[in-house]
């Protein structure tokens, strides 16, 4: 990990690292390697572990629907919904979930995607609150901010920097950091906080759960769900991106490959039982599955 906790300073990093060329040194700087290259990098490997893992990252998205209204704007890096419906306000438990049918169904589609809208047919016939849980895909315009620019509020929410300090780019689509991650930089205590809505014109992002750190101005960063072997896998998903660019050798390459497929594994296998309730067993007989054993 980066001296600063970034992973996008990380990931800057290893890309260097497994390239190992004067010349990309030279001519790349850190933001030209995040704004070409890790956000398709991010797709690639969230996709492909999501795809591949029982337990998918999940995030969920608000929404408010009024009566007679049929379109509404999804973030747009949803990649699977998988459900939609109302939850009781007071335990959170889907009171009503609607299953999307046929477009030749008699009763109508239910909700279907167009895009990025969701659509609902038959229209809704009232205000309601709806709660969406879906699969993030990864498309988002990540950054990290070194100046203590963004603000960690008193009511719980941080509003991102604008300006052009920043490593990567601010994202402007409406709902487009919701489901990823604000890691807040503190003295003692890096936050990582999901954002559950996101205001694109006032750059205030709202956040699932408190920070600990206390308001007040901090550095920052806005990544989606990462763990270590997937910020290898990008680095290294990357580092064959730009090396395809920088005409590296058959060796080179084949060596970037084999690393990235080690890496895409171990982020499977560490994802893959993280909702599972009981451990993996031994069909034959081991001291871990027999009553009486001597040590």
């Amino acid at each position: 990990m980066h001296s600063t906790g970034s992973i996008i300073k990380t990931y800057c990093e290893k890309v260097r690292h497994y390239l190992d060329d004067p010349d990309l040194d030279a001519k790349y700087d850190d933001n030209y390697l995040v704004r070409f290259f890790l956000s398709s990098s991010m797709s690639d490997v969230i996709s492909r572990v999501s795809m591949m893992s029982d337990a998918q990252v999940v995030a969920v998205l608000p929404l408010t629907v009024a009566a007679g209204t049929q379109y509404y704007q999804l973030p747009p890096h949803v990649r699977q919904i998988l459900r939609v419906g109302t939850t009781v306000a007071s335990s959170g438990v889907f009171m009503e979930d609607f299953h999307p049918r046929s477009e030749f169904n008699m009763y109508g589609p239910g909700w279907s995607i167009e895009g990025n809208i969701i659509s609902f047919k038959p229209y809704p016939t009232e205000a309601k609150n709806y709660t969406i849980l879906y699969v993030p895909s990864g498309d988002v315009a990540v950054h990290y901010e070194a100046a203590a620019h963004g603000v960690r509020n008193a009511n719980g929410t941080f509003t991102l920097h604008s300006s052009g300090s920043l490593l990567g780019s601010l994202d402007k689509r409406p709902n487009a950091y919701v489901g990823s991650y604000i890691r807040i930089f503190g003295t003692n205590i890096t936050d990582e906080c999901q954002v559950s809505a996101y205001d694109a014109a006032t750059r205030v992002a709202t956040l699932r759960t408190t920070p600990a750190n206390a308001a007040g101005s901090y550095s920052y960063e806005v990544v989606p769900f990462l763990m270590e072997p997937m910020i290898d896998a990008i680095s290294l998903s990357a580092a064959m991106r730009a090396g395809t660019g920088r005409k590296i050798t058959q060796a080179h390459m084949q060596s970037l490959m084999l690393a990235y497929r080690q890496a895409i594994k171990t982020a499977y296998d560490t994802l893959g039982n993280m909702n599972s309730r009981t451990g993996k067993r031994f069909s034959g007989g081991t001291v871990d599955n027999k009553n009486l054993y001597v040590f």
